[in-house]
């Protein structure tokens, strides 16, 4: 007699009748296990030889028909695989190029740095920028407007303007210069350093959060690589450029 043995959309060769029990299901055959091939297709392959336990095949056709039974398995996993791997592709589209552009990606960060400040200092009268003015004075005693003007990147016209803010507000105080007598020294009051102990740990806090979505050691590295950036080009830095310029009459 002979017979066919199917597995998935295969089909063997007919096989001969052989023996009362296929050879190549040993003690650790009967627990289902086999070194060789995944336990679920070795699991569907021994039931197919269980229900003809009349056909024996030989032990090179049972080979085959392991081998055809693995590979069919894995062929379609893959393709499962691979069909999951497109739709999140399709999904999830490669983002614009402008999106890779340092320019728009420094914007974009400066943009979301003052907003998360803004919100921190939303209860107190002093808006991020006089607070950046306040900063470098409380870290520069005794420094000119026109030095101010240039660390903390605006000009000379809204810096003096910050200061004069400061300034009746308690927090900065002008003194005058010895050695000029057109240029005045800042300097925080005893209020303005009051101030500054006080709002840091938020300002801090602040700046954590912003880098939050990276790992400690992640962070250090971005403001190395920042600062590297910032003083290969600080040449570049004018106060006010970029502005349109007035047209002349």
């Amino acid at each position: 007699m002979r017979a066919n043995v199917a597995v998935g959309s295969f089909a063997t060769e007919p096989l001969n009748l052989w023996a009362d029990r296929c050879p190549l299901l040993s003690e650790s055959d009967q627990n289902d296990r086999c070194s060789d091939c995944p336990l679920s297709a070795r699991s569907e392959l021994l039931q197919v030889c269980r229900s003809h336990t009349t056909f024996k095949p030989s032990v090179s056709s049972l080979d085959i028909i392991i081998t055809i039974g693995i590979v069919t398995i894995m062929t379609i996993r893959k393709a499962i695989v691979s069909a999951n791997r497109l739709s999140r592709i399709v999904a999830d589209p490669a983002p614009p190029p402008y999106r890779r552009v340092p320019a728009y990606l420094i914007r974009r960060l400066q943009m979301i740095s003052t907003a998360l400040m803004a919100e921190t200092f939303e209860d107190e009268d002093l808006p991020v920028s006089q607070w950046a003015v306040l900063t470098i004075i409380d870290n520069h005693p005794e420094i000119d407007q026109s030095h101010l003007a240039g660390l903390v990147s605006i000009d000379k016209t809204n810096t003096g303007r910050l200061v004069d803010q400061l300034e009746a507000k308690g927090l900065v105080e002008r003194r005058p210069n010895g050695s000029d007598r057109r240029v005045w020294m800042l300097c925080c009051t005893p209020l303005g350093q009051k101030t500054r102990k006080r709002l840091l740990p938020r300002a801090l806090a602040v700046q954590e959060r912003l880098l939050s979505c990276l790992k400690p050691a992640h962070r250090e590295l971005f403001i190395d690589l920042m600062s590297q950036v910032v003083v290969a080009n600080e040449k570049y830095i004018r106060p006010g450029a970029g502005r349109r310029k007035p047209k002349s009459r």
